[in-house]
C-alpha cells in the first residue's frame, strides 16, 4: 500500500495500479490488498479506478459486504448512482435467513445514502427488527439503520432514542463484538451529527474524532469534525488543518471546499476563505441547486462584510432570476444595490 500510496502522490495512476498487481502475484493468499488499493484510490479521489477493484474482488467472491460497500461507494463518488443503488442489490445472500437480512440491511442503507430516501429506510430497518429469524447483531444494525433514517428525516428525537437501543446493549456503551465494532463508525457518526445539530459541538467533536480512530479515510466525520471544530473555543487551528488536508484528499468534493471556506473565514484568513468558496462553486456545477446557492450566498455576504461590495453584489445578483426560495431571494437582495 506503501507504493500505491507514493504513486497516487505523483499522480501516477498506472504506477499504483500496477503496485497492485505486483503484489497480488507475489501474495496470491492476500484477499485484502484490492480492498485496501481500492480505499486508498478512492481516498485519492479515483474513483473509476477503485471501481474497478471493487469489481474484480466482488465478482470473485459476491457475498463479501466490503467489496461491495466499496464499489458501491466507488459508483457513487462517480455520481453513478442508479448503478451505486443496482450494486447494492447484487449482494449475495447465500441462501440463508441470516444472508437474506445482511442484504436487505446492505441495500436499504445505500438506497439512504446514495438517494436520501430515508421513509423505505426506516421502513426497512423496522420491518427487519421485528423479524424473529434474525441474529441479535442484525438487529443492532438495524436500529443503527433505523437512526440514521430518522436523522435524514430529521426526527431527532426518535432518532437518539433508536441509537439508544444499541448504546444500552454495549457494555459501557462501547462494542464488544466484532460485528458490533464494525458498526460503531456509523453509530458515532450519527451521534456526533445529533450532538452538533443541538449545537453540543464539543460532544459532537468526541463523536467524530472516535470515527476517524477507526478509519484515518472516513471523510465525512473528518468535514464535520473540523466544522465542528470551529465552534469550540482553540480549536480553529485544527479545524482549518483538517479542512485544508481534506480538500487535498478530495479535491473535486464541493461541500469539502465549503466547510474550509468556513474554516478559513473563522480564521480571519480571507484569501484562503474566497479561494475555496470559488473552488466549491467550481466543483458544485453551473445549476442552481440547493448547494450552489448557499455556497454563493455564503460567499458573496463573506465579500460584503469584507467590503467587497461590488463583487457581493454580481454573485448575488444572478439570484434573483434564478429558481431560488423566497428566504435565498430576500438574502440575495440585501447585497444588490437598488
Amino acid at each position: 500500500t506503501g507504493l500505491v500510496q507514493c504513486a497516487l502522490r505523483r499522480g501516477d495512476v498506472a504506477a499504483a495500479m500496477n503496485a497492485v498487481g505486483v503484489w497480488e502475484r507475489a501474495h496470491p493468499a492476500d484477499r485484502d490488498v484490492r480492498l485496501l488499493a481500492g480505499r486508498i484510490l478512492l481516498g485519492a479521489g479515483y474513483a473509476a479506478q477503485a471501481a474497478t477493484l471493487a469489481t474484480a474482488y466482488r465478482d470473485a467472491h459476491p457475498a463479501d459486504r466490503r467489496a461491495a460497500s466499496l464499489l458501491v461507494r466507488a459508483l457513487a463518488q462517480e455520481g453513478k448512482l442508479a448503478d451505486a443503488l443496482a450494486a447494492s442489490e447484487r449482494l449475495e445472500s447465500g441462501g440463508t435467513t441470516e444472508g437474506r437480512a445482511a442484504a436487505r440491511l446492505f441495500a436499504a442503507s445505500t438506497r439512504l445514502t446514495c438517494a436520501g430516501d430515508g421513509a423505505a429506510a426506516l421502513a426497512a430497518a423496522r420491518e427487519l427488527a421485528a423479524t424473529p429469524e434474525i441474529s441479535a447483531a442484525q438487529a443492532r444494525e438495524a436500529s443503527v439503520l433505523e437512526a440514521e433514517a430518522l436523522l435524514a428525516l430529521d426526527r431527532l428525537d426518535e432518532s437518539r432514542a433508536a441509537l439508544g437501543k444499541v448504546l444500552g446493549q454495549w457494555p459501557d456503551a462501547e462494542p464488544a463484538t466484532a460485528v458490533d465494532r464494525a458498526l460503531e463508525s456509523r453509530v458515532r457518526f450519527a451521534q456526533g451529527t445529533l450532538e452538533a445539530q443541538k449545537e453540543r459541538y464539543a460532544v459532537a467533536a468526541v463523536a467524530f474524532e472516535r470515527c476517524l480512530a477507526l478509519d484515518a479515510m472516513d471523510f465525512a466525520a473528518m468535514n464535520n469534525l473540523a466544522f465542528v471544530l470551529t465552534q469550540i473555543p482553540g480549536g480553529i487551528e485544527r479545524a482549518v488543518k483538517l479542512a485544508k488536508q481534506l480538500t487535498e484528499l478530495q479535491p473535486h468534493a464541493a461541500n469539502f471546499w465549503d466547510t474550509r471556506a468556513q474554516c478559513s473565514a473563522k480564521a480571519g484568513d480571507v484569501d484562503d476563505a474566497v479561494t475555496s468558496w470559488k473552488k466549491a462553486l467550481e466543483a458544485v456545477g453551473p445549476a442552481w441547486t440547493v448547494a450552489r446557492l448557499g455556497t454563493t450566498l455564503r460567499l458573496a455576504e463573506y465579500l460584503k462584510s469584507n467590503g467587497r461590495d461590488e463583487e457581493a453584489a454580481s454573485l448575488a445578483k444572478p439570484i434573483l432570476e434564478a429558481e431560488a426560495g423566497p428566504a435565498e431571494k430576500e438574502r440575495a437582495r440585501r447585497l444588490v444595490p437598488r
